[in-house]
């Protein structure tokens, strides 16, 4: 909050100089922030109510808005200006016009507006969704007999911001005596704002009274309101949206670790289990010991005298179970270089987030963070919807369809024709896309956890058992004038699972 009640007293001294027998011709605002009051002057007001806080500016003409205009305290138009006057030890003050009528200024903080008076009645007030206040602005003016009733020990202990040494001060000008016109004397020496310093240091800018050396200097308080309404404006905007950028950021950072964690322990899974083509070899060399008909068998280890336990297909002949290990271990070496090639991939982007976290963090005005966050989002849109959420199962990303809408936006951009397409069979559920490379071969466990999804997905979801369909994407198609979400389907296969939520299924 930069408005303090000096600053305010100033501004109206300001104020009432330059506006006292001009007329106002014209009040409207150009949007829900910021009014505009246009006097007969070369003089044009703009308040701007940021975060709430009224900031004031004076603006050229020619540099106002001249369409979408919303007109504003119209029964005040075309009206002399006779007074402005502000309060004693308070955020506010008013400009009075011919005919009883006051625009009144409440500069609360984030509770900032201005009302309008006929007669001590409130009848409009700006921003035209905060709260109107009641009351008789000129008869709360008369502030003297305030001070007038106050000895100097009642009066420090009403008035905060008094020290020993001011109270000191005040006894030296023989307050008890005159107390009202010391104390006026008394505010002189904080009550220099007309001459003021607009100083920017550690990315803080503030206004200060008199001169400074550090910073850039004014003999008139509405130029150093004007110079330092658009530099705050403008640096406090930018570090909202730098921290908004950098929280984007982080968030992407905490998906892209979690996927770093669920890849690091399907890889720990995979390389930790024996492989299926050493469980083949073994039923190859010990073909003796294996029979049709058996659902497990165990076999010695080449390298290990503890035996190894083999699941076996029962209608299979051992050779038929040995050639089905096979082919599940070329499957299981797919899978360990696709997470592989995954998670050098997370690693990657990892990289390449540290390098957007400086950018962002380097950035020093609006220009340069547009680039830093346009760097940022050099693979996405900014703030665009997806029509899916997206999981990872045993190292494939999974897509599932948000909505009947949302399936279709999903089956036509953000699918390709060689991954897997899955959907309850005969009751209504998401579309749910499985995402391959060109002939990339899934294992069966995989299938069976995306179709259990796919289940859980559906109105199947509450059945023990439920049955899903999938093929590949491109034998999935959309009718002309079909329903949100309804496909024909050609080449299907169907499986039997159990509907599972994905966090039983990671």
């Amino acid at each position: 909050m930069y408005l303090n009640a000096f600053l305010v007293a100033d501004l109206a001294e300001n104020l009432r100089q330059k506006l006292v027998g001009s007329r106002l011709m014209n009040a409207f605002s150009t949007d829900k922030h910021e009014i505009y009051l246009l006097f007969d002057l070369p003089l044009a007001l703009r308040i701007q109510f940021y975060k709430g806080e009224a900031y004031f500016q004076s603006i050229e003409f020619e540099n106002i808005q001249k369409t979408n205009r919303l007109p504003a305290f119209e029964r005040i138009h075309d009206l002399k200006v006779e007074d402005v006057q502000s309060f004693d030890l308070d955020r506010q003050f008013y400009i009075q016009f011919e005919r009883n009528r006051h625009l009144h200024f409440h500069l609360f903080g984030k509770f900032s507006q201005i009302s309008a008076y006929i007669e001590g009645e409130h009848k409009s007030h700006f921003p035209f969704k905060s709260k109107p206040i009641e009351i008789q602005p000129e008869n709360e003016l008369k502030r003297a007999d305030y001070f007038n009733t106050k000895n100097l020990d009642e009066l420090s202990g009403a008035i905060r911001f008094l020290k020993s040494k001011d109270l000191d001060q005040l006894a030296s000008l023989n307050y008890d005596s005159n107390r009202y016109e010391v104390w006026q004397k008394f505010l002189k020496q904080f009550k220099n704002y007309q001459s003021s310093t607009v100083r920017e240091k550690d990315s803080k800018i503030e206004i200060l009274p008199g001169k400074d050396e550090e910073g850039n200097q004014f003999d008139d308080l509405l130029d150093a309101l004007t110079f330092f309404t658009s530099r705050f404006i403008s640096r406090d905007s930018f570090q909202e949206k730098q921290k908004q950028a950098l929280q984007n950021l982080h968030r992407d950072e905490q998906i892209l670790q979690d996927r770093k964690r669920k890849l690091n322990q399907s890889l720990k899974q995979v390389k930790a289990a024996m492989g299926y083509k050493a469980q083949a070899d073994l039923i190859m060399a010990y073909m003796h010991e294996v029979k049709q008909g058996m659902s497990s068998v165990e076999l010695p280890s080449f390298e290990e005298q503890k035996p190894v336990k083999i699941k076996l297909k029962k209608d299979l002949s051992p050779q038929a179970n040995a050639e089905r290990l096979y082919r599940k271990s070329k499957n299981e070496a797919t899978r360990l270089k696709y997470l592989e090639r995954s998670l050098n991939g997370v690693e990657s982007e990892l990289g390449r987030i540290e390098e957007r976290r400086t950018a962002i963090e380097e950035a020093e005005d609006h220009r340069s963070l547009r680039k830093a966050v346009n760097f940022t989002q050099e693979s996405k849109q900014e703030g665009k919807r997806l029509p899916y959420k997206s999981y990872t199962i045993d190292g494939f990303e999974v897509r599932v369809g948000k909505s009947a809408k949302d399936n279709d936006e999903l089956l036509r951009s953000y699918s390709a024709k060689h991954d897997l397409w899955f959907h309850a069979r005969a009751v209504s559920g998401s579309h749910i896309i499985l995402r391959l490379n060109k002939n990339q071969i899934v294992p069966e466990s995989t299938i069976e956890k995306v179709a259990s999804l796919a289940a859980f997905n559906s109105k199947a979801l509450h059945e023990n058992l439920a049955a899903v369909i999938y093929t590949e994407r491109r034998y999935v198609r959309k009718p002309r004038k079909a329903l949100p979400g309804q496909v024909l389907v050609e080449r299907e296969e169907v499986v039997l699972v159990e509907p599972l939520n994905i966090s039983e299924l990671q």
